[in-house]
């Protein structure tokens, strides 16, 4: 099959991170507010995630495996993030000046989720993997406004930092 079916949902996701960079890089200057156009981009993704669950082949000397099972997980984090998109354009605890900030590290967890769909080896497993974790760690302390939402970023931070380096020791 073609390549670029292939890695749809992947690319249409990588697009989406660097418009919400764009949005979080320039604040006031980008032309639109990320509450009106995200949500049907997030549906777009998922559409794009849904067509691709009848793609399947190798890519990359075999270190990246497209099939039906990873295009399920990946049609599900699809719809996660469309989920999370939509109620959190609603949620009173998120400031209107971290939103761009919030969507753009969720959006990059999504995209290393959808990656690790389709990791095959070890290497790409945990790049995969750290990149949605890593975006994650920044979550916790932009969501609360309180001292204790910087606490337990930190702990969340540390508590990574170990997880990581126990699992690169067992890889």
């Amino acid at each position: 099959m073609l390549t670029p079916l292939l890695l749809a949902p992947e690319g249409l996701m990588f697009v989406l991170v660097l418009v919400l960079f764009a949005a979080s890089a320039l604040g006031d200057k980008f032309p639109a507010p990320v509450a009106r156009w995200l949500p049907v981009a997030s549906i777009i993704v998922l559409a794009v995630s849904a067509l691709g669950l009848c793609a399947s082949g190798d890519l990359f000397n075999g270190t990246y495996r497209v099939d039906l099972l990873s295009q399920f997980f990946k049609l599900a984090v699809a719809f996660g993030f469309c989920f999370v998109v939509v109620n959190a354009l609603r949620q009173p605890t998120l400031g209107e000046e971290y939103k761009s900030d919030y969507f753009l590290f969720m959006g990059l967890s999504a995209w290393g989720l959808m990656l690790l769909a389709s990791a095959v080896e070890l290497v790409t497993l945990y790049l995969a993997l750290e990149l949605s974790s890593y975006s994650l760690y920044v979550l916790i302390p932009i969501r609360g406004k309180t001292k204790e939402s910087a606490e337990a970023g930190a702990k969340y931070i540390l508590f990574g930092a170990a997880a990581t380096a126990l699992a690169l020791y067992g890889l």
